[in-house]
């Protein structure tokens, strides 16, 4: 399972969502296995007169990581503005996910 917490999940294995804005509290159920993320990060202002806008980042960081059976996984973020970077942590040890390397699917030619 992934949960955000101040991101937004663009895209999840090739399928983009559409502003799936996550203060807290939105889940994503995911298989054992490696998984493509793209994240953005939310960007809090304050409105005069009390309240706040959400505004997503421009930068849309791509990033992969392996995701264990039974296993729920935060995603976060270090710093802000253009700085920013996405952070995954594993629930149950809130220890850091280290990000696996990303590549494309194995092709296979007719006739293999």
């Amino acid at each position: 399972m992934l949960e955000c917490s101040e991101t937004a999940l663009d895209m999840l294995d090739g399928q983009e969502h559409s502003y799936a804005r996550s203060q807290r509290g939105v889940r994503f159920e995911v298989l054992p296995g490696r998984h493509m993320l793209g994240v953005s990060l939310f960007i809090v202002s304050p409105i005069p007169g009390g309240g706040v806008d959400f505004e997503r980042s421009d930068e849309v960081a791509v990033l992969c990581f392996d995701a264990l059976a039974g296993h729920t996984y935060f995603i976060g973020h270090h710093g802000r503005g253009k700085t920013w970077r996405p952070l995954i942590t594993d629930g149950g040890s809130n220890a850091d996910v280290p990000f696996a390397p990303c590549s494309p699917p194995a092709t296979t030619s007719p006739g293999r």
